[in-house]
């Protein structure tokens, strides 16, 4: 995986609309998704391409808005279980777009789950400074436009290396620990949609297996 991957940031209407576009016509279909959640942001990653979604500037809109060529929208590609999704743990990101936009995932790929630990870079050690409290940062950072480029490098640091994570670690697992992934995946996202879920829970910061 290429780490100079380009990146697109969408803030309008018309920008989600040719990205639903270009999802619905990706090939071969149903596409895989790789996605991420960072305050007020999600990365869809393309072949060449990560797009940065604005959450912050569009609100419910970059959920509900259809594309030019289909009345698709974004939530209608995130909650289909035919759609693959794939997160590094999925929790926080489910609970946010239940909680705020009323999509329920499903479809769900959890690489957190297929392998408890993996290599983080500078860059997102970087971004990490700039928005964590405990740090000295603030997640205000993702809300200011126009978003600031070093926060943009942290949001494509956290997406393109998902696709190769996911085929390592897919590779090591065998058929009955792939299953025990599936359902725990299931259950992550059921508990993260409940209304007592706590993203900042201690429970986090346990392995999901040592529990």
């Amino acid at each position: 995986m290429a780490d100079n991957l380009s990146n697109i940031f969408i803030d309008t209407a018309a920008g989600i609309s040719t990205l639903v576009d270009e999802i619905i016509q990706e090939e071969p279909q149903p596409p895989t998704l790789y996605v991420d959640l960072e305050g007020t942001d999600l990365g869809r990653k393309a072949s060449k391409v990560i797009y940065l979604i604005s959450v912050h500037a569009l609100g419910g809109l970059a959920f509900t808005t259809p594309g030019n060529d289909t009345p698709m929208t974004l939530k209608d590609i995130l909650e289909p279980s035919s759609v693959t999704k794939v997160f590094f743990d999925v929790r926080n990101g489910s609970n946010a777009l239940y909680t705020h936009f009323n999509v329920s995932l499903e479809g769900i790929v959890d690489v957190q789950l297929m392998e408890n630990r993996a290599r983080r870079s500078t860059i997102k050690d970087r971004g990490e400074i700039l928005f964590k409290p405990q740090n000295g940062g603030a997640y205000e950072v993702f809300s200011k436009s126009p978003l600031r480029d070093d926060i943009k490098a942290y949001c494509v640091g956290d997406v393109q290396y998902l696709p190769r994570l996911r085929e390592i670690y897919d590779g090591k697992l065998s058929a009955p620990w792939k299953e025990k992934v599936s359902v725990k995946t299931q259950k992550r996202v059921l508990e993260s949609q409940q209304a007592g879920f706590d993203p900042e829970g201690d429970g986090k910061a346990f392995s999901p297996w040592g529990r």
